[in-house]
């Protein structure tokens, strides 16, 4: 795979995951009473990622919509696309966005698909092992990784006075050297203290100095999902181009 397909697959993967990073269920230790929030922003980090883990570890499935918006260096207009994001763990992921810009991804542990039918292709993903993409924070499958270790994580801005309107915005720099530290300069991260979780909005800049917003609504808790969401046989007359590595022949 060339560089630029790599990087291609890199922000696909990368997203999704990042959406699906802190999409739980609000956490008990967050429904206590009058429970008293940390003073230092050092204790106030480590509680607002102690309550993330927490929540992950409940979470089963959602779906929710969103709202992707691209915003180009060298562009005055942004790229705006919407649609539907299904999730169930272990490791699935479907996004369906609405036209104009039709397409379909679906992400299972060990490979992807990308349909584009406007042009009638269908891209195939290899994932199996991507976990190794700088240890994603709380991937897909499996329990959450301590993505502390990847991650610089800061507290950067707080806001509001009650726990109704009150809000952090958390900042992630990928360590140096990983291959998302090669895409992305930071993620920023949107919570609300009312919920938790999920983060309502994920902001991505890139080294390029483009940038992705995703924002989230209408989103549904551990709803049952039927795993054929996440089975995707590929249409007739499509081109298809393969990204998955391939077997060595044998030798004989």
């Amino acid at each position: 795979m060339n560089r630029k397909n790599k990087t291609a697959k890199l922000k696909t993967v990368l997203i999704v995951l990042l959406v699906c990073l802190f999409c739980g269920v609000k956490s008990r230790a967050s429904e206590t009473p009058g429970r008293p929030l940390p003073v230092t922003p050092e204790d106030k980090l480590h509680f607002i990622l102690s309550q993330l883990k927490k929540a992950d570890a409940q979470l089963t499935s959602f779906v929710a919509d969103f709202k992707e918006t691209r915003i180009f260096l060298y562009s005055p207009e942004p790229e705006v696309a919407e649609g539907k994001i299904y999730f169930k763990k272990p490791g699935q992921v479907r996004w369906d966005y609405y036209p104009p810009g039709e397409k379909h991804i679906v992400l299972t542990p060990t490979k992807g698909w990308l349909y584009l039918p406007e042009i009638k292709q269908v891209q195939l993903i290899n994932l199996k092992g991507e976990r190794k993409l700088s240890s994603l924070p709380i991937g897909l499958s499996g329990p959450a990784p301590d993505f502390e270790k990847n991650y610089h994580i800061r507290l950067i801005e707080e806001e509001g006075e009650t726990t109704e309107e009150k809000r952090y915005i958390l900042e992630l720099t990928p360590v140096s050297g990983s291959e998302v530290a090669a895409v992305y300069t930071r993620l920023l991260l949107s919570l609300s203290e009312r919920r938790w979780l999920p983060a309502d909005r994920i902001e991505l800049l890139e080294v390029a100095g483009d940038k992705s917003i995703i924002e989230l609504s209408g989103i549904s808790l551990n709803t049952k999902l039927s795993s054929k969401l996440f089975k995707f046989d590929v249409p007739k007359d499509v081109e298809i181009i393969d990204h998955t590595p391939k077997q060595p022949p044998s030798e004989t």
